[in-house]
């Protein structure tokens, strides 16, 4: 007679999972407590020198800027805006600049040639991709060139003469509209509240650091962004994102400055020479702006004789007419 006929059958777990089922039960739910923007993080590439916005739109804040080849953790998306984290800071790309092979990236970034236009006027090529590089020569607005290779910020382009060089990413473009140039302005127009509104902005930003890659983040600035933003902050109104694009919207408002003692004060100053410069006069001699060598905003102060600066422009009356 078989005693073990109702007997329950005994299942024999393997050895490995017998003398480990604690920790393999503690992992388990480990694992299912994770937060699901880990549980779903995926490592992305970028194929371009591109900026990481606060928002998913192109017109938001400019949290910082990223090389190709950057190695970036997907965190999400919205749109076709996909939300990363890099370097602790989190912000979005829009998608078509990332790739999840790092080896495609790199291809599409550094051996894919294309069509570009120069956006703004004369627009320096350099020898290598540094704002100390040797300049090898001047480009227009407009003018064609084909893009060979993107380094960071830089783009190394070649002309229709043949002529390679580095420029700065953010003058080369896919279209060049001209800049239709404001109307004269009356001299007698009010404009004083304007460049006290713009100075006392300025002075707010004394001591911010020297950088063009983080120009649009709170605490630093380069001299073309200091000057937008004290007279968009001072009028609401835009002069230009770059000292190429001021020159060219305020052009109308240019005058020759033999020192620049005699520039009205709030007015811009320019230097036009191997590298565009601009500050906001200050009076007796007083310039505030942002310097590269000095590696921050400050107040300088030069001497009648200098010729360094040798353009005003009459910033306020242009922001009064438009």
């Amino acid at each position: 007679m078989n005693t073990n006929k109702h007997s329950k059958k005994v299942v024999h777990l393997p050895l490995f999972i017998q003398k480990n089922h604690k920790a393999i039960l503690f992992s388990l739910l480990l694992f299912l407590m994770l937060p699901t923007t880990f549980v779903h993080a995926q490592r992305l590439y970028t194929t371009d020198g591109v900026n990481i916005r606060a928002k998913p739109n192109g017109s938001s804040k400019i949290l910082t800027s990223v090389s190709a080849g950057t190695a970036v953790t997907r965190t999400g998306s919205k749109g076709n805006w996909i939300a990363v984290k890099v370097d602790g800071v989190k912000g979005y790309i829009y998608k078509t600049y990332l790739k999840s092979s790092k080896k495609a990236s790199a291809s599409s970034a550094n051996s894919t040639s294309y069509r570009a236009v120069i956006t703004a006027s004369s627009v320096n090529m350099r020898a290598k991709p540094s704002f100390s590089g040797r300049i090898k020569g001047s480009l227009s607005a407009g003018q064609s060139v084909t893009v060979c290779t993107t380094k960071g910020a830089w783009k190394k382009v070649k002309t229709s003469a043949g002529k390679k060089g580095y420029v700065y990413g953010i003058y080369v473009g896919k279209s060049y509209t001209p800049v239709k140039k404001a109307a004269k302005t009356s001299p007698t127009v009010s404009t004083g509240n304007y460049r006290s509104r713009a100075i006392s902005y300025a002075h707010t930003r004394l001591g911010n650091k020297y950088s063009q890659a983080r120009r649009d983040q709170k605490g630093y600035a380069d001299c073309s962004s200091l000057v937008r933003d004290a007279y968009k902050s001072a009028t609401g109104k835009y002069i230009g994102n770059t000292t190429y694009e001021q020159l060219e919207l305020m052009d109308s408002y240019l005058y020759s400055v033999s020192s620049v003692h005699n520039v009205t004060v709030g007015d811009l100053v320019f230097h036009r020479g191997s590298s565009n410069h601009v500050g906001i006069y200050l009076g007796n001699g007083k310039v505030l702006h942002a310097s590269q060598t000095a590696g921050k905003v400050k107040i300088s102060t030069f001497s009648r004789s200098s010729t360094y600066w040798d353009t005003g422009c009459n910033a306020a009356a242009y922001c009064a007419s438009r």
